[in-house]
C-alpha cells in the first residue's frame, strides 16, 4: 500500500493559518492602541455637532416670541470646536487677550435673568478672569460689570440696594462644569448653580438695563488676571429666571445641548467653531484670539 505525502499539503495550510494569524495580531495591537487613545470612548464615538447644527427659527424675525422652535440636528450631540482661551502667563506674558464680545447686546430692562454654560480651566491660580460679563451702567464695587461671572472672582450688582455679591464658582482643571446663574426680582434671590447644585444664594431685588452695553466672553477688561483660561462652551441667557428643575434639564442635556424655555432665550453661542448667535436674534459675537479645538474632550463626561 501506497502512503501519501501528506506533509507537502499541510505546510501550504500552516502558512495560510500563520499569516491570518499575524494579521490578527497585528489588528489587535490597533484596537488596542485606539482604545488606549480613548477612541471608543463615549464621549468620541457619538456623533458631533458641525457648527449651525441646530438653531431657533424665529418666524417674527429677531426678538420675536411667537412660535418658536428648534431646527436642525438638536439631540445634544457633542460639539466639533470648543474654543480655548489662552490668557496670559503667570507673569502676564501673552497679554493679547482672547475673547468674544458682542458690542451692542439686546436685552431689555429686566427683574429676572439666567445665563449658563460649561467651561473648564486650564490654569490653577485663584484669579482666573472672567467667564461671561454683561457691562452695564452700575458697576459693583472693585468689580466691572452689572454681572461679572468669572472664575472665582464674581460679581453680581443689587440694582435694588447698590451692594455686590462676590459667590466662587468651584471650576475645575480636570474636568467640565456646568454653571448657571439665576437671578429673580421678584422672589428677591440670586443663585448659583454648579451642575445640578446650588453652591451660592444671595439677595437681589430691582431691574436694570443692559441694552446697548457690551457683553463678553472671556475677558471683562486689557489686565492679566481679568483673562480667562480654558474652554468656554455653549453660553445661553434668557430674560427669566429658570427654576431648578429646568435648571437640571440643561445641564443633563450636556454640552451639546440646545436651549430651553424659547420665548425667553435671549442669546445663544454654542461656540463651536464660530461666535454665531443661534438663537435667532442676530446676537453675533466677535472672536478674537480664540482657537477654536476639536482636541476638547479630555475631562467630559456625559451627564
Amino acid at each position: 500500500m501506497r502512503v501519501k505525502n501528506s506533509g507537502k499539503k499541510a505546510q501550504p495550510a500552516l502558512e495560510y493559518l500563520m499569516t491570518y494569524a499575524w494579521a490578527i495580531v497585528i489588528i489587535a495591537v490597533v484596537l488596542v492602541a485606539l482604545i488606549e487613545l480613548g477612541i471608543f470612548s463615549g464621549n468620541t464615538t457619538s456623533g458631533r455637532a458641525q457648527p449651525g447644527a441646530c438653531q431657533v427659527f424665529r418666524p417674527g424675525g429677531p426678538l420675536s416670541t411667537f412660535n418658536l422652535q428648534l431646527t436642525g440636528l438638536c439631540n445634544g450631540e457633542i460639539p466639533q470646536y470648543v474654543p480655548y482661551f489662552a490668557g496670559p502667563g503667570v507673569d502676564c506674558s501673552n497679554i493679547g487677550a482672547p475673547y468674544v464680545q458682542v458690542n451692542n447686546f439686546k436685552m431689555s430692562s429686566t427683574s429676572a435673568l439666567t445665563i449658563s454654560f460649561w467651561a473648564k480651566s486650564t490654569n490653577s491660580l485663584v484669579n482666573n478672569g472672567a467667564v461671561v460679563v454683561i457691562h452695564g451702567g452700575n458697576h459693583c464695587s472693585g468689580g466691572w460689570g452689572d454681572v461679572s461671572l468669572g472664575y472665582p472672582s464674581t460679581y453680581i450688582y443689587n440694582p435694588g440696594t447698590g451692594t455686590c455679591w462676590s459667590p466662587v464658582l468651584p471650576m475645575s482643571t480636570s474636568s467640565y462644569g456646568f454653571f448657571t446663574l439665576t437671578l429673580n426680582g421678584a422672589a428677591g434671590t440670586a443663585t448659583v448653580y454648579s451642575g445640578t447644585s446650588v453652591v451660592g444664594t444671595s439677595p437681589w431685588s430691582g431691574s436694570w438695563s443692559p441694552a446697548g452695553s457690551a457683553l463678553d466672553i472671556g475677558v471683562y477688561s486689557p489686565t492679566c488676571s481679568d483673562n480667562f483660561q480654558g474652554y468656554i462652551s455653549n453660553v445661553q441667557i434668557y430674560n427669566a429666571s429658570l427654576a431648578a428643575p429646568e435648571v437640571n434639564a440643561l445641564y443633563l442635556e450636556g454640552i451639546g445641548g440646545a436651549p430651553l424655555v424659547l420665548q425667553n432665550l435671549v442669546a445663544w453661542w454654542p461656540l463651536n467653531g464660530n461666535a454665531n448667535d443661534y438663537s435667532g436674534d442676530n446676537q453675533t459675537g466677535i472672536a478674537v484670539n480664540v482657537v477654536f479645538s476639536s482636541q476638547w474632550t479630555d475631562g467630559y463626561s456625559t451627564p
